[in-house]
């Protein structure tokens, strides 16, 4: 496959920023087996960032890190590898899936690794779940590099404190955490199904996890109940 998609917002630490997405090369490969199906994908893609876009907090920041030499902190010429590759049986009363997932870029932003396994047996109408997962940015000890390199800048009245900046930095960027879920589904009609699941979240590694720095270092936890109820609609 091949494509583009233009103006995509990015959902994260910097909300508004805008890139565009070019498919250079994109696989995707399913085999069934009997009560086994094996799914992998692949993309390769270009993603120029709009610069209009940039909030001025993270152009700072980029600007600062390539001051300091760190070569691969510019979203200029950004490529972008995605690759996941998953296993499911389901033989009408059990269903185990397990799915990994690994994003590599040319810049130290996004290189994420994570996955996923689940259990679920069917009741009639019913599904009780358990899942675990778990997602790590592989560029955590390497930022806490970078923020003793900030921490070092010399004091600058014009500058911000470089001791906080590089705490900031460190907080922004560093994630890791596991999850837990206990759930069940209920099929309410042929294409509607609701959803009533427990999720805990541990944060790992003096990390953030996924969660908004702002908001998680405004009040740091280790873990995190998350309750939800879903309704799930095909059309």
């Amino acid at each position: 496959m091949v494509g583009s998609s233009d103006g995509t917002e990015i959902n994260n630490e910097f909300s508004g920023l805008e890139m565009n997405f070019d498919i250079k090369l994109g696989i995707s490969y399913v085999a069934s087996v009997g009560n086994w199906t094996f799914n992998f994908n692949h993309l390769r893609m270009d993603a120029p960032l709009d610069t209009a876009s940039m909030p001025a907090e993270l152009a700072g920041l980029v600007a600062l890190l390539e001051q300091l030499g760190v070569e691969d902190a510019s979203f200029n010429d950004l490529e972008i590898e995605y690759s996941n590759l998953g296993l499911t049986f389901d033989n009408g009363t059990w269903l185990v899936q397990a799915e990994t997932l690994l994003t590599t870029s040319n810049i130290i932003f996004i290189d994420i690794d994570a996955y996923y396994v689940s259990v679920a047996r069917r009741f009639g109408k019913w599904m009780p779940y358990v899942m675990a997962s778990s997602m790590e940015n592989r560029n955590n000890d390497r930022y806490k590099e970078i923020g003793e390199m900030i921490a070092n800048v010399p004091a600058n009245p014009m500058l911000p404190d470089p001791a906080g900046a590089a705490a900031g930095f460190v907080a922004m960027t560093t994630e890791a955490q596991k999850s837990s879920y206990l759930g069940v589904g209920y099929d309410l009609m042929p294409n509607v199904k609701l959803k009533a699941e427990w999720r805990y979240v541990e944060v790992e590694d003096d990390t953030k996890g996924t969660f908004s720095a702002a908001q998680f270092y405004a009040d740091p936890f280790e873990h995190a109940n998350i309750y939800s109820l879903v309704v799930d609609a095909v059309f």
